[in-house]
């Protein structure tokens, strides 16, 4: 978000604006925000917008910790993105899940 918006402007942009960003990109997500997959208005947008979205399951990582969680994950994550339409998916330190989107 930063590093395309800025980082003061980055922090006012909504969660539908920079998912549609991401979409018409092309832009895999990688996301530590695991409520993302009940909020109706994210997971619409990732619908619409076509987005690959990786989320972390646990809130309570340190920096290190998301880091190691998503490249234990790397293949699985690169494979996952490199499809076309949405996705959701879940990232543990460990593994990783498909969640479903439709209600």
């Amino acid at each position: 978000m930063a590093e395309h918006y800025g980082e003061q402007s980055g922090q006012a942009v909504t969660d539908r604006d920079w998912l549609e960003l991401a979409g018409s990109n092309g832009w895999p997500v990688l996301a530590k925000d695991e409520r993302i997959r009940y909020r109706p208005e994210e997971r619409a947008a990732i619908i619409a917008f076509g987005v690959r979205a990786f989320y972390l399951t646990s809130g309570n990582l340190t920096a290190e910790q998301m880091a190691e969680a998503y490249i234990a994950s790397r293949s699985t994550i690169w494979t996952s993105a490199a499809m076309d339409g949405p996705g959701l998916f879940a990232v543990t330190r460990t593994s990783i899940r498909q969640i479903e989107l439709a209600d």
